[in-house]
């Protein structure tokens, strides 16, 4: 008679990129939300300590924020992507990613006064980055916020001082076609 040995349970990592591939399908396709938040949740939790893994950590936390909104836990939604902000520096991209999707919760739930600082955190972040087009979306998107409050007199100097970049931009771009 054979006996068959447990399985070895898979690394860190491994576990962590099955958690979020699981927990993002069952997202993507309306499936078990539970379910999917759990495996999320483990993806997030197993990959936080670990170095080499951004990618599967970060989007992990995006997208159990987004679990959580759809269970209607707009408190957990904002804690994991505070946290993840707070952990993602270093990797520009998902740290830009992660304050415009904190700065949309916020909008969304009426905190316009924390919606308008992450997105004041993210133009500051970007120009010491020198991701200047970057900036300027966030600048850009905060100036709508105010428009959207009618804030006129506090959106017209942001417009303002993106406005000479968006002309120079615009010029360059008509130049480069006009060579081509």
């Amino acid at each position: 008679m054979l006996f068959r040995s447990p399985a070895p349970a898979p690394s860190p990592p491994t576990g962590a990129r099955t958690h979020l591939q699981l927990g993002s399908l069952l997202l993507d396709k309306g499936l078990e939300t539970g379910q999917a938040r759990g495996h999320l949740e483990q993806a997030w939790y197993i990959s936080q300590p670990l170095a080499g893994i951004d990618e599967v950590k970060f989007e992990a936390a995006s997208l159990l924020a987004k679990a959580y909104l759809q269970e209607n836990n707009q408190s957990g939604a904002v804690q994991v992507l505070a946290a993840a902000t707070e952990l993602s520096p270093a990797t520009e991209y998902w740290h830009c990613r992660l304050i415009l999707q904190l700065a949309s919760l916020h909008t969304g739930l009426q905190d316009y006064t924390s919606a308008h600082t992450a997105l004041q955190q993210g133009a500051d972040y970007a120009f010491m980055q020198r991701a200047y087009y970057t900036r300027t979306l966030f600048v850009l998107s905060k100036s709508l916020l105010f428009l959207c409050e009618r804030r006129f007199q506090e959106a017209n100097p942001l417009l303002q001082q993106v406005s000479p970049d968006i002309e120079n931009w615009v010029a360059s771009y008509q130049g480069q076609i006009g060579q081509a």
